[in-house]
């Protein structure tokens, strides 16, 4: 069973795989001196009793409940190298040359998460909400997306966030992996070297 909902950002879909438990058909009951009484006059409800709690909390109105629902995925991973980078240089930039990024539901502050992922010299660099959260020497980067559903990746300053290496040859190799069709994306289980 796969509940789901509408957030507050269109076009942004957060969902829930859950196991059921148990499946009732009753009216409401209320408790007079302990006792489980049926409501009068009530029709009959089914009740769902899941096997676990849910991870977020619903507003019954926005809520769609599907049953014989399997956790599946259908995307293709596409691999590009994004360019080289510089050390002197802070903020860099790179827009991926394939779009759309796709993104997954996730237990994250808005629900969902992309399937991203950015290595440097063979070694994956982590997405973050923001530079201003991060370190000097934090290997973390951020995305942006413009009207035209292009996304661009930007590295830190050296202050907030990393700056991009300089390699051996005066260059990084920046290499991008991201899941693009579907409604749904799988990462790559065996992301890594040769970007």
């Amino acid at each position: 069973m796969r509940y789901s909902r509408h957030s507050y950002r269109v076009g942004v879909r957060v969902s829930e795989l859950v196991m059921l438990a148990g499946v009732t058909q009753d009216v409401f009951k209320v408790k007079i001196d302990g006792v489980d009484v049926p409501l009068p006059g009530d029709k009959l409800h089914t009740f769902l009793q899941l096997a676990k709690p849910l991870s977020y909390t619903y507003k019954c109105d926005t809520v769609t409940i599907y049953g014989n629902v399997v956790r599946a995925t259908h995307g293709e991973t596409r691999t590009e190298t994004l360019g080289s980078g510089d050390g002197s240089k802070a903020l860099q930039r790179f827009t991926l040359r394939q779009s759309p990024l796709t993104y997954l539901a996730a237990p994250t502050g808005v629900g969902a998460q992309s399937t991203l992922q950015v290595a440097v010299n063979d070694i994956l660099w982590h997405e973050a909400d923001s530079l201003a959260d991060l370190g000097p020497k934090d290997r973390s980067y951020t995305t942006e997306t413009d009207d035209a559903d292009k996304t661009t990746v930007l590295f830190g300053n050296g202050q907030y966030g990393a700056r991009l290496p300089t390699g051996v040859e005066g260059e990084s190799r920046l290499g991008a992996s991201q899941c693009a069709t579907g409604l749904l994306g799988a990462r790559s289980p065996g992301f890594g070297g040769g970007l």
